[in-house]
């Protein structure tokens, strides 16, 4: 499933930005230090999504802020996240295996479990990317990441129950989200 999640978010990335999947990667470290000069973390976070949960990352930032720091801040952030996912999901299972007998929850648990290997995983290789400056790898694992936490809440959803595992999804998301509208404002220098 997870590298199918990959393909299908390659795909989309490449899909929603045509042009852009024709120039060769672009590495973008020299943009970074650029890009940085005279903006604070209100600033560049008022450009994402989720301004608050950008905020809270920045605050673990140590040294300049920039786009780069914010996006490993929110990186980090978002791998803290859904490790405190898994470890509610194992909690959760602990007892549902146990004594359920409602075979959708079992199995909308386990999916989510197999997920949050698969986002921890990307988020790594997302900062991986940051690092080496591979704009085009760092979307697609970000974009990945954002995928595979939706796979997680997608059985709920279809089940019509509350998933126990919404909240730390949604800030995952969230993060991964804001790391993504940061990584393309590398890319164009805003």
């Amino acid at each position: 499933m997870a590298p199918l999640a990959v393909v299908a978010a390659a795909l989309l990335l490449l899909l929603s930005h045509p042009a852009q999947a024709r120039v060769p990667e672009q590495h973008f470290a020299v943009k970074v230090r650029a890009a940085a000069g005279g903006k604070n973390a209100a600033s560049l976070c008022s450009s994402t999504d989720y301004p608050d949960i950008c905020a809270s990352a920045a605050k673990d930032i140590r040294g300049p802020v920039s786009e780069k720091a914010l996006i490993q801040a929110s990186i980090q952030a978002a791998i803290k996240k859904v490790q405190e996912a898994k470890a509610s999901a194992a909690a959760l299972g602990a007892s549902l295996f146990r004594v359920s007998k409602d075979k959708m929850a079992k199995g909308n648990l386990r999916v989510c479990q197999e997920v949050y290997d698969t986002v921890v995983a990307d988020l790594h290789k997302s900062l991986d990317a940051l690092k080496s400056g591979t704009a085009q790898d760092l979307n697609i694992r970000l974009s990945a990441a954002m995928t595979d936490v939706d796979t997680c809440e997608d059985g709920y959803a279809e089940a019509g129950t509350k998933s126990p595992l919404a909240g730390p999804d949604s800030v995952t998301g969230k993060h991964a989200s804001n790391a993504l509208t940061l990584a393309k404002m590398l890319k164009t220098g805003h």
